[in-house]
């Protein structure tokens, strides 16, 4: 029988073996994470509110709530209380919590605005624990008195527990009504809702230090100050597990922080994670501390109450179920191994090289970086990146595409000009044709502006030289001067420009021409001057002078003669064969010695008078000698006369050789010596053959500028600095050409006042002014433009005043030019004509008198050869 008894108690301890002592179950992989924040005071308890809001008691009595994220509890309002707390319960509808301390109980409303409901006062007990039951009754366990007492808004409903041998220490209210206390006595005892003693719990030894029951109170938990753990069936109170925690201690606290897992805190720093399932022990944790309390936390964690003197810390437990070393509870991503913080919480990892890498660890608004250029991806967020697959560019300013980085791939070479964006040439016009400031050279480097955009422009004047990069304009809108920078175009071909104010400008501009200078009157000075420039103006004879001012009249134009261009005393004779064109009666040497009888030079001594006739055997006019009287002298003094006149003769033909020898020295030495037709003939030919020719005598008198300068049909040679620009007006002109004359000294003797009276009261030369000063026209005057000169004519003499003035009637000029009709020689006396040389082949040379044949010819001979 003894056996049997024996056999039964050992298989009763080996079923009974694993439920007194505790038996590692499969836990959770939680790990302590440490303090992540701090309450203030000395902790009494914490709940997790129905909200997810934390209400917090410390030992003071002042109460708080706080909000939790990221591990970090954010104060949302607080009542302060100044008491010496004991313990603290809250209602099953979280509307009350009601707070023990030493001189009695405190009821506060949970809800807005938290004040103070009633107060229990005990004049010679305190209040060691209390609960709520489902009445929403407050029973205080009372330590002197020994046993539970129900109030009801602050007043006793008259309803008593039992009382303990010793005081009581613990109370908990189960969902039936149950009233459960445990005292000193170390028993626990049960009532009904009555208070009405039911039973005292078996199987238990020691000083219970907390009651708790589980949610559904199917469960009472009993925890002892030796660190005993047990549970009883709630329907039999029959005890379903009893162990020993180890280490152990003073049981502080129980909390159910869902997922079935139970928090036993200990009053020495020890945690127990227990399996409400089961109640098996699952996991043992040290924290510093009095550990009053416990909480859920995001995912598996848990946050542990520690307590300490003035503040109470806040401890994580937590899984790692990524098993990368942090707790779920710091860890931003807890499934994702490679990833753990999330600074700005946009859900993407700060590990550049994990998954789903944050490339702006610090902006909530970019994660994303595809082209790694540290702008965003994120069009929305900060700092954008218009352009997420190229590095080279982020911003696009004008929105056309194409990024403001003008250097990088697809740069803007127009940031700000969304119609443009490419500058193949790069000379800042764009190659889009309907864009703005389009280039019509899209692919030469060109800042042309006026005809073309962005194309060649050699000499700067904003005109694209001809080319063939023309996109849409012909060659004739380019520029007709490419390396002229005053002159661009061209209107009538004859290689002058249209611009007046450029180099050797256009004065006939649409009219094709080849003139480079012209005659000009010079109207304050009374003469004409030759010097003046006057480009791409009509030049028939090729002589280089506008035809417009090469008359002095309609009917002496010299616009179809190369030889003659200037008509100065307007007897419609040349002045390059005008032997005096500052006389209009004075077109030949002899002319000019008749006219001038007190001129004893030697070229008009064959003109002279001897016995009263002249040698060429016209009747002398000098005093009015007749026959007579000549014969008369001649019988009185025949014979002295034919002695003194052998004597004479010799005489005169030594002293005729001695001045002849230095007269031609002379007229070698002098500059100004006299300009003769011939000279001016000379002077042509030698132009038309190439040769340099210095005239010996005087004549019309011309720049120096002018002398290098070849009549050319329409070319174009560049002005010397003597030559000045031919861009001024006539009044500028003018003063210019007066001063080139005064440099020349004049030879011809000046005309007499009458002459000159004589000459501008007759036919005068065209007189050229600028538009601006036209003169006074009178009845009978007519006028031209050209090339925007006026040309004005002076009305013609009567043509029987000026036969009388001239010694011989001058042809009218006919269509095509003509050589100068040369005034009739008078005929010589005979012995003058048989004491000169033969003439040469083609007879008298051109403008030569018998006269001056006879006297001089053998010089011609000599010099020129027979």
């Amino acid at each position: 029988m003894r056996r049997c008894i024996c056999i039964l108690l050992l298989l009763l301890l080996m079923v009974l073996a694993p439920l007194t002592l505790p038996t590692p179950a499969q836990a959770e992989n939680l790990g302590n994470a440490g303090i992540v924040d701090a309450l203030p005071g000395y902790a009494l308890d914490v709940w997790e509110m129905p909200d997810g809001n934390i209400l917090y008691v410390n030992e003071t009595g002042s109460i708080a709530a706080f909000s939790i994220a990221n591990n970090s509890f954010t104060l949302l309002w607080r009542v302060n209380h100044t008491l010496d707390a004991i313990a603290a319960a809250v209602d099953g509808s979280w509307t009350r919590i009601a707070i023990s301390h030493t001189n009695g109980v405190k009821v506060i409303s949970l809800s807005i605005p938290r004040v103070e409901l009633y107060n229990i006062a005990f004049a010679d007990d305190t209040c060691s624990d209390l609960a709520w039951d489902a009445d929403g009754d407050l029973w205080l366990g009372l330590r002197k008195a020994k046993h539970a007492k129900e109030y009801r808004t602050g007043i006793s409903t008259g309803k008593n527990t039992t009382a303990h041998a010793s005081r009581l220490e613990a109370i908990a209210i189960l969902s039936a009504g149950d009233v459960v206390t445990a005292g000193r006595d170390q028993n626990i005892r049960v009532h009904d809702y009555q208070g009405t003693y039911v039973q005292t719990l078996s199987n238990f030894s020691g000083v219970a230090s907390k009651l708790d029951a589980s949610i559904s109170s199917s469960t009472l938990y009993v925890l002892t100050e030796s660190g005993r753990f047990m549970t009883y069936n709630t329907s039999s109170f029959a005890v379903e597990q009893d162990y020993t925690l180890n280490p152990g201690g003073l049981i502080r606290s129980i909390k159910d922080v869902g997922g079935g897992r139970l928090v036993v805190g200990t009053a020495n720093g020890n945690a127990h994670l227990i399996d409400s399932n089961t109640n098996t022990h699952l996991m043992h944790y040290s924290i510093p501390g009095e550990l009053v309390g416990a909480m859920p936390a995001d995912g598996a964690g848990i946050y542990i109450l520690s307590a300490f003197p003035g503040s109470s810390d806040v401890v994580l437990l937590d899984a790692d179920r990524d098993a990368d070393g942090i707790v779920d509870g710091f860890d931003a991503f807890p499934d994702d191994m490679t990833q753990s913080v999330d600074q700005d919480g946009d859900g993407y990892g700060d590990n550049r090289s994990g998954n789903n890498a944050d490339a702006f660890p610090t902006d909530p608004t970019q994660w994303s970086d595809q082209d790694g250029d540290g702008f965003g991806d994120n069009p929305d967020g900060s700092n954008p990146d218009a352009f997420i697959n190229n590095s080279d560019q982020h911003l696009d300013s004008d929105g056309d595409g194409y990024g403001d980085n003008r250097f990088g791939q697809d740069g803007d070479q127009f940031g700000a000009e969304p119609s443009q964006w490419s500058d193949h040439d790069g000379d800042g016009f764009g190659d889009n044709m309907t864009g703005v400031n389009p280039d019509d050279c899209p692919f030469a480097n060109g800042f042309s502006s006026e005809d073309r955009a962005g194309c060649p422009d050699s000499d700067g004047d904003g005109w694209s030289n001809p080319d063939d990069f023309s996109r849409g304009h012909p060659d004739g809108t380019a520029d007709a001067y490419p390396n002229e920078v005053t002159q661009w175009r061209n209107t009538d071909g004859d290689g002058y420009g249209d611009n007046p104010d450029g180099y050797r400008s256009d004065a006939c501009v649409g009219i094709w021409g080849n003139s480079t200078r012209m005659v000009f009157y010079i109207a304050s000075e009374n003469r004409y001057t030759t010097d003046i420039p006057r480009y791409g103006c009509i030049d028939r004879d090729g002589d280089g002078y506008d035809d417009t001012t090469e008359s002095s009249a309609p009917a002496c134009d010299f616009s179809r003669n190369k030889t003659e261009w200037l008509d100065a005393d307007r007897d419609c004779l040349g002045s390059n064969v005008d032997y005096n064109d500052s006389d209009p009666a004075v077109q030949t040497i002899e002319q000019h010695c008749i006219k001038h009888e007190d001129d004893n030079s030697l070229a008009c001594q064959p003109f002279r008078e001897v016995g009263g006739v002249v040698l060429n055997g016209t009747p002398a006019t000098g005093d009015g000698l007749n026959k007579d009287r000549m014969f008369d002298d001649l019988a009185k003094f025949t014979i002295p006369a034919l002695g003194i006149g052998g004597g004479l003769i010799a005489m005169l033909l030594i002293l005729w050789g001695l001045v002849g020898i230095l007269r031609t020295a002379s007229a070698k030495r002098k500059p100004d010596a006299q300009y003769s037709h011939q000279d001016a003939t000379k002077e042509i030919e030698s132009s038309e053959e190439g040769e340099e020719y210095t005239p010996t005598g005087g004549g019309l008198i011309k720049d120096s500028a002018w002398g290098d300068e070849p009549v050319a049909d329409g070319e174009v040679q560049p002005l010397t600095d003597e030559e000045g620009m031919w861009g001024e007006d006539a009044s500028d002109a003018m003063p210019t050409a007066a001063r080139a004359l005064e440099t020349t000294e004049q030879t011809e003797e000046a005309p007499a006042a009458d002459a000159i009276q004589e000459s501008t009261t007759t036919t005068t030369a065209s007189t050229v002014t600028d538009a601006g000063a036209q003169p006074n026209l009178q009845e009978g005057e007519w006028s031209q433009q050209a090339g925007g000169m006026q040309v004005y004519e002076q009305p013609q003499q009567d043509p029987a005043a000026t036969a009388a003035a001239q010694p011989a009637a001058q042809p009218q000029p006919v269509a095509e030019p003509a050589p100068q009709p040369q005034p009739a020689a008078q005929p010589a006396p005979a012995a003058a004509a048989q004491s000169g040389p033969p003439l040469p082949p083609g007879g008298l040379p051109e403008g030569w008198t018998t006269e001056q044949w006879a006297h001089y010819g053998q010089k011609w001979l000599d010099k020129h050869g027979n």
